[in-house]
């Protein structure tokens, strides 16, 4: 009876060794796996970081190009009614060459400086 006991015990004893082994085993490989997780989330901390700042600038690129569309549509549309007024002031100097001809003319042009400067503050203000 002893001596199965004794046998008993020695097999425990040796699955005790064989297990706290694996423990130690198992603790190393959490430690790594820690150090690792470690290092992702730092890396995604600067992912993000990154991912940001590119939105942020693309944001900023984004408004600027927006300006500069409104800008050029504000130009267009002045050169737009200068073109239709220099027109309709052309069309005026050839019917007829008299002296109230050519101040109606006057008169045109001074409204297409007019019209030009009320799109402008149009644009500007709404």
């Amino acid at each position: 009876v002893i001596a199965t006991l004794n046998e008993y015990l020695v097999q425990t004893l040796h699955e005790l060794s064989q297990k706290e082994e694996l423990l130690q085993k198992l603790e190393g490989s959490l430690e790594d796996y820690r150090r690792k997780y470690s290092v992702m989330r730092h890396q995604q901390g600067l992912v993000y970081t990154d991912f940001k700042q590119q939105r942020e600038e693309f944001s900023l690129e984004r408004d600027r190009l927006q300006e500069e569309i409104r800008r050029i549509a504000d130009l267009r549309e002045q050169d737009g009614v200068r073109v239709q007024e220099y027109n309709r002031l052309l069309e005026t100097l050839e019917m007829n060459p008299d002296e109230q001809q050519r101040r109606l003319a006057e008169m045109t042009r001074k409204m297409t400086v007019l019209r030009v400067n009320e799109k402008s503050l149009t644009r500007r203000y709404t």
